[in-house]
């Protein structure tokens, strides 16, 4: 008999039904569309029942094939009709499945997005024989048609419709791929139009564009990208290195739905940011990693970048770029190519979070590899922002500014908190639409119910695990637990995982205890729950044993900068039961407490991670009771002991290295010979010690400090040669801090720190790249009046001796002063004893040059960066430039502003001059002109000069005063008259990148110019001719340019920090290469046996900046023109390396 069938829900044949499809089939093979259409098929032959075979939700296909079942109904009940509706009903659902398929890796593109609407179609045709079948089983008249002819023929009709339909789909599909094919016809026309522009970008990178083709090339490439950047990758940042969960199979289906849907929107006007925020514990990060591993499955994801406080180097918004470039440069080629370009442009481009470290590591690189591929997602994944190190709000504004840059087909999602500082940069790109934005919002019903899934879902585990009742804990009581977990996901697996540890400890019997303790408390949610399982677990603590080895060991999971495994964490602690001295068994505390420890599933042993969620560490540091609480000082300050303790053990060349011959890069086997010789623990603390220091309290660690600085400081920073010393000169200057704000009146100690940051300052060359040479170079050349010198040196063995002209003090240079932060430029007065700083916290400050100090207050008085600073020949005035558009006017004496702020220019003032008289100012701006002002009355002299096409970056005065000199992002240097305003001349060409800097020689006859092409440029300034080739001694930008005092040499600094004097003679960089010296002078100051270039040791730059150079044996005499001779006796580095002397 023929039953009335209630109405089946609409569904749209889109990209989601298709995408869930997909999913669907992949997940449950058992149960594709066609299996489960035949299973209908049997059923209703028998004349059963068929809703019961339809899988329940998240079936994508649920209603489709309850249309299709009426449909077969319909057959089975008009014999002649049956094998066409079943022939019929099979051909839709494979035509659905055939498409699903083909679309699974291709979601967008011009044409592709075109057929949606043809698929429209076929939906509509579909669910009109549906409704027509289910219109039929209701009609009373059905059972009166004896052989079906009507029906059977409007079934063919249908048939035929389905059939023309298809074909008229897959004919409009090739009608859009012709309209792609003349869409990529054009766009080759137009690529191969702007042929030349591409290759003179490519160019300069020479043979590393053949690494496309060329597998060992490319790797090449990479692994130099990856030098490059290695400073600022940091380590475990994605999901998979974290141990990051993703969301259960049947939860968030629908917020994984909206974000993918997001993804593939590549519409115009597409919102480029999905923000996804929600307190802590809602399952932020669950729904990140899911999105991860769902695009990194479809080779759609770009990069991932997971920030966790149990992962300090991630904190660091430093290595955000740096390492979501490193993982763009391994997946497309293009995107490599592009930020080597930009690594080799900029070296420093690296080192700090910018705007423009965003525009070359995150934005060019993802429209190279967006434009090549453009029917390709590129998806990249930011977790947790809100983790982020310092002032979070300026990471934020940096990403709102990147992300709207980028391609329709790339997109990133961020999750946070909604922190202030987060809101308001990313709130107001959502308001304009610029930014799609979810809140997950717990007490949502779809958050309660997806919890509530997960919840009755795990319990259903543990009591098949455990063999329990099947009815426990009861509807009832079940319910209240769903209830209280009020739709926070981090209580649902922690009540879970608590339930599993009480279970493993006490068996079965336990349950109704576990569910009161989840069952009671205030509506304080996680915290609540916490309480319970904190008092639960130690019940019986009469002593307080319990809960003080709960504040050690936790306290120290708390402040740890990365996980370490229970193994690491017993060595780095070695932790006693107070009062005894038994040891305390970490792994049996570990898994008591395994419910709020995030160790993962399994089975506890010396390779489990301890971690905790952030909800728990605001909670025993704020929230929790007295007995539990943990003081985040205390515990870096018993952490750092602890670190000081390991570092005991430090001796020299504890990796066994041969002592000279190699550089750290080309020591074979290097990382298994710091696995086999430095522990874990004992790693940890050398990265670390410094951190902890100056993060906790008290005088506890004071004695060790100066033990350590006294016996292990240079065994330390050996070490960390080979680790990390990238972090030295950091972790020194924290030890300074810690020191200073704990011990003011401790000159002695400070001494101690202040050498230190001092020596790895100075000598960071020879230290980095060869640990050995910490003893060798290093010390040898340290001044012998410094305290690490007298030290060190009478007993640190085979070094170099410099019996003359060595160094007493610390050169001035090395100093480093604080006044203010990021210096933009600085300059000297006339008579050498004062230094004025710009910077880009707006201030400026003068310096004694003498003792490095600062000699006043910093002076106020523009509102935005000080890009430019100044003396006047007289050394009375300081003149000053801002992006505030304006030039400042100083009295050195006073420190008082003079007069108000010169206007005149429209953009970023970038350099300042006074002319030779003192009487007049040149300023340059990046609105493209040089303003002339009268010093004593600061008003403008005339109109704005004009002549360039582009920033000037650039002005300087000739020494007479007739003249100025500018440089330009234009590329050109423009010659002026500096009392009519008039340009001399047309403008003077030679460099293919911006002009960063431009100087006069004193006689005032050459001029000589920097670009960011890494040339210098030597110009003839009566014709403007250029002298000679331009002088070429890296592929780094020029940053900035000048004469020495006698016109003979130029120097260059270059964006890597490298100076280099160049020989206007010789046209040639002034090192040494004699090589009868018996040995060879390389041009960083490495010293290396001429026979097979193994290394000697390293002479400081102050040295090797000499006039005249003789040998005797392992003997080196250098003359400077200063007076100042250096004799350096390096006989038993020869005799170690067995070079006859």
């Amino acid at each position: 008999m023929l039953s009335t069938l209630r109405p089946w829900d609409t569904w749209d044949l889109d990209r989601n039904f298709l995408n869930d499809i997909t999913r669907w089939t992949d997940n449950h093979p058992e149960n594709r569309l066609d299996c489960v259409l035949d299973n209908i098929c049997t059923v209703i032959d028998a004349g059963k029942d068929f809703l019961d075979l339809i899988p329940d939700n998240p079936f994508p296909a649920r209603s489709l094939i309850q249309g299709l079942g009426q449909l077969i109904k319909v057959g089975t009940a008009i014999s002649k009709a049956k094998g066409d509706v079943h022939a019929f009903s099979k051909d839709i659902v494979d035509w659905v499945s055939r498409i699903a398929a083909a679309f699974k890796h291709d979601h967008s593109g011009h044409f592709t997005s075109r057929t949606w609407d043809d698929l429209g179609k076929m939906r509509d045709l579909i669910n009109e024989i549906c409704t027509w079948a289910n219109k039929r089983l209701n009609d009373k008249g059905l059972k009166r048609i004896r052989h079906g002819r009507t029906i059977g023929k409007e079934i063919g009709e249908f048939k035929s419709q389905f059939t023309d339909g298809t074909q008229l789909f897959m004919q409009l599909c090739m009608i859009n791929l012709a309209q792609g094919n003349d869409a990529l016809l054009e766009h080759a026309e137009q690529l191969a139009q702007s042929n030349d522009t591409i290759r003179k970008e490519i160019e300069p990178l020479g043979p590393a564009v053949s690494f496309v083709h060329d597998r060992a090339a490319k790797q090449e490439l990479i692994d130099d990208i990856t030098s490059r950047l290695s400073p600022r990758i940091a380590t475990n940042f994605s999901y998979v290195d974290q141990g990051r969960a993703c969301c259960d199979p049947e939860t968030r289906i629908e917020i994984l739905g909206k974000i993918e849907k997001w993804a593939y929107d590549t519409s115009d006007d597409s919102p480029r940011l999905f923000w996804l925020t929600g307190v802590p514990g809602a399952g932020k990060s669950s729904i990140s990693a899911s999105i991860a591993g769902i695009f990194g499955d479809r080779n759609c994801l770009g990069a991932q970048f997971f920030i966790s406080r149990n992962h300090f180097s991630t904190t660091d918004p430093n290595r955000i770029f740096p390492s979501i470039a490193h993982q763009l440069a391994e997946l497309h080629p293009k995107a490599a190519l592009a930020i080597h370009a930009a690594l080799q442009k900029q070296k420093s481009l690296v080192h700090t979070i910018t705007d423009r470290q965003a525009a070359e590591l995150f934005v060019e690189p993802i429209k190279v590899a967006s434009d090549l591929h453009p029917s390709n997602q590129t998806i990249i994944v930011i977790d947790a922002l809100d983790e982020i190190e310092g002032e979070v709000s300026e990471t934020a504004k940096i990403l709102s500014k990147a992300i709207p840059a980028l391609p329709r087909n790339a997109k990133v999602l961020i999750s946070s908190r909604p922190e202030q500082g987060i809101q308001m940069h990313f709130a107001p790109m959502v308001s304009n639409n610029r930014a799609a934005h979810l809140d997950l919002d717990t007490s949502n019903s779809l958050s309660i119910k997806d919890v509530a899934k997960f919840f009755r879902s795990e319990i259903k585990k543990i009591l098949s695990n455990n063999q329990l009742e099947e009815q426990w804990p009861g509807e009832e009581r079940m319910q209240t637990l769903c209830d209280r977990a009020s739709g926070l996901f981090i209580w649902a697996v922690t009540a879970i995982k608590y339930i599993r540890t009480r279970i493993a400890a006490f068996g079965s019997q336990c349950l109704d205890e576990v569910i009161r303790d989840l069952n009671t408390g205030g509506k304080d949610g996680i915290n609540d729950l916490y309480h319970a399982i904190l008092r639960r677990t130690c019940a019986g603590d009469e002593g307080g044993r319990e809960s003080e080895a709960f504040r050690r060991i936790v306290g120290a999971i708390v402040v740890l900068k990365e996980p370490l495994a229970l193994v690491g964490l017993r060595g780095l602690l070695d932790l006693y039961m107070a009062g005894t001295n038994r040891p305390i068994d970490l792994k049996h505390f570990i898994g008591r407490f395994q419910s709020v420890l995030v160790v993962g599933a399994g089975v506890i042993d010396d390779t489990a991670v301890p971690r905790l969620h952030k909800s728990f560490v605001e909670f025993i540091t704020k929230d929790c009771e007295d007995c539990f609480r943990v003081n985040a000082a205390t515990a870096s300050e018993a952490l750092a002991i602890q670190c000081f303790g390991q570092l005991n053990d430090l001796t020299r060349n504890m990796c066994e290295i041969q002592p000279l011959a190699k550089f750290n890069a080309d020591i074979p086997n290097l990382s298994s010979r710091i696995e086999r010789n430095l522990s874990r623990p004992f790693r940890y603390a050398c990265r670390f010690w410094a951190i902890h220091l100056s993060e906790g309290r008290g005088d506890g660690a004071q004695q060790l400090f100066r033990d350590f600085f006294y016996r292990h400081l240079l065994h330390w920073v050996e070490v960390m040669s080979l680790l990390d010393y990238n972090s030295v000169f950091s972790l020194l200057e924290r030890a300074a801090d810690w020191e200073y704000s704990n011990h003011h009146d401790d000159e002695g100690d400070r001494m101690l720190a202040n050498d230190a940051m001092l020596f790895v300052k100075m000598f960071s060359e020879p230290i980095a790249k060869s640990a050995p040479h910490t003893y060798i170079s290093a010390l040898s050349f340290a001044p012998k009046s410094s305290w690490i010198y007298k030290h060190y040196h009478p007993v640190s063995g085979c070094t170099i001796n410099v019996l003359g002209g060595a160094l007493e003090e610390w050169p001035q240079y090395i100093w480093q002063s604080r006044g203010h932060d990021s210096v933009t430029s600085v300059a000297f007065s006339p008579d050498g004893k004062q230094i004025v700083s710009g910077s880009h916290d707006c201030t400026i400050c003068l310096w004694d040059a003498a003792s490095g100090q600062l000699i006043r207050s910093p002076l106020k008085g523009h509102s935005s960066d000080v890009r430019s600073v100044a003396f006047s020949p007289d050394g009375k005035q300081i003149v000053s430039g801002s992006d505030d558009h304006t030039v400042c006017l100083w009295d050195a004496a006073s420190d008082q502003l003079i007069g108000s702020p010169l206007k005149g220019h429209s953009s970023s003032v970038t350099s300042v001059a006074f002319s030779p008289d003192g009487k007049q100012i040149a300023s340059g701006s990046h609105d493209d002109t040089i303003c002339l002002w009268d010093a004593v009355s600061g008003q403008l002299i005339g109109l704005p000069l004009e002549g360039h096409g582009n920033s000037v970056t650039s002005v300087a005065f000739s020494p007479d005063g007739k003249q100025i000199v500018s440089g330009s992002w234009d590329d050109t240097i423009c010659l002026w008259d500096a009392a009519s305003g008039h340009l001399i001349g047309s403008p003077l060409k030679g460099h293919n990148g911006w002009v960063t800097s431009v100087a006069f020689s004193p006689d005032g006859k050459q001029i000589v110019s920097g670009s960011y092409d890494g040339t210098i440029c030597l110009w003839d300034a009566a014709s403007g001719q250029l002298v000679g080739s331009p002088l070429k001694g890296y592929s780094d930008p020029v940053k900035s340019v000048a004469f020495s005092p006698d016109g003979t040499n130029i120097v260059a600094h270059y964006d890597d920090g490298t100076v280099d004097s160049w020989n206007l003679a010789t046209g040639k960089i002034d090192l040494s290469t004699d090589t009868k010296l018996g040995f060879l002078m390389m041009q960083d100051g490495w010293v290396c046996d001429a026979s097979d270039k193994s290394l000697l040791y390293w002479i400081p730059e102050h040295s090797w900046s000499a006039d005249v150079w003789a040998s005797s044996g392992a003997k080196l005499v250098i003359g400077h023109r200063t007076g100042r001779v250096t004799i350096i006796d390096a006989t038993a580095v020869f005799q170690s390396c067995r070079i006859p002397v």
